[in-house]
């Protein structure tokens, strides 16, 4: 309904592999649950603000924030009745499968480090019996360096499957198909103004609220791009970006984002995915029009 012609000039393109290349970096260095979050992020967006069935709400949010919030949400063309039915009903099968994944993943990596320790000492053991002449030393230096070597690859290669395994099992599940079938996803999708929410003043408190119990501060590694996000947001809703075609497209494009040192930005460029994206009416080179994005791109290409 939204959709228009649309043309990638050179700046746009190189644009596009920046941030896409920048984007891929910073979820690579960050923890599997930061690498989990990424890819469920517009899910958590909508849903974190309403923990209302256990009373468990984030960053020190309380009722009445919620009640605020309610009124922001009327304001926006939205309804927090729909928000809750969106994470009480549609998004609690997936909500248990994320936590199922992360915990798997999690696992992998204590067991990848408990392991990683376990040869480190054996590999001390090993240079510390050598240590007989000078011979001796070098034979074991090199048999050390050999190990430590073989060590790096397998353990990368272990903590890279582990996080991968999971963002895919996530997104290849009955959960995911089933929420992102869900009418009411729909309904807030077409629905919802975000810009008009991300503006709002006590969805931005609820926010800097968010990240200040989840430790974003100016030290992370993700902060320039989290602390913009209300920004970055309100400028995708405003070129034409909705919420169900964005969640599509991460579900089409995470497998070659987690394919760590082989991920080639073009591959998204050139994907059905990121066609289809646009073809919803999502402008790219509006969005890289905006302040909080244009600032984001002039930072990683220098």
């Amino acid at each position: 309904q939204r959709a228009r012609p649309f043309t990638f000039t050179r700046t746009t393109e190189r644009q596009s592999i920046n941030f896409f290349r920048h984007t891929h970096n910073a979820i690579m260095k960050t923890t599997i649950n930061g690498k989990l979050a990424f890819f469920v992020a517009m899910l958590l967006a909508l849903v974190a603000l309403t923990k209302v069935r256990s009373m468990d709400l984030p960053g020190g949010l309380d009722m009445d924030k919620v009640t605020e919030l309610s009124v922001t949400l009327d304001k926006c063309n939205g309804a927090l009745g729909d928000i809750v039915s969106l994470y009480m009903v549609d998004a609690d099968p997936l909500i248990k499968k994320v936590q199922e994944e992360l915990k798997e993943a999690k696992d992998a990596d204590r067991l990848r480090k408990r392991k990683e320790r376990q040869e480190e000492r054996s590999a001390k053991k090993q240079k510390t019996s050598n240590e007989d002449g000078d011979e001796a030393t070098a034979q074991s230096k090199n048999t050390v360096d050999a190990i430590e070597a073989a060590e790096d690859m397998s353990m990368n290669k272990t903590k890279g499957d582990a996080m991968a395994n999971a963002v895919l099992n996530i997104l290849d599940s009955n959960e995911w198909d089933t929420f992102m079938d869900s009418s009411t996803l729909q309904k807030v999708s077409d629905e919802l103004n975000l810009t008009c929410v991300m503006q709002d003043e006590t969805f931005v408190d609820v926010f800097q609220g968010i990240m200040g119990s989840q430790n974003i501060t100016e030290d992370h590694h993700l902060y320039p791009v989290i602390s913009k996000a209300p920004e970055i947001v309100s400028g995708y809703y405003s070129c034409g970006g909705r919420i169900v075609p964005v969640l599509e497209f991460a579900e089409g494009v995470a497998p070659d984002v987690v394919k760590g040192d082989q991920f080639d930005p073009m591959s998204i460029l050139n994907s059905p995915s990121f066609a289809g994206l646009v073809g919803s009416g999502f402008d790219m080179a509006c969005f890289f029009g905006v302040p909080a994005v244009s600032d984001l791109v002039g930072q990683i290409m220098g």
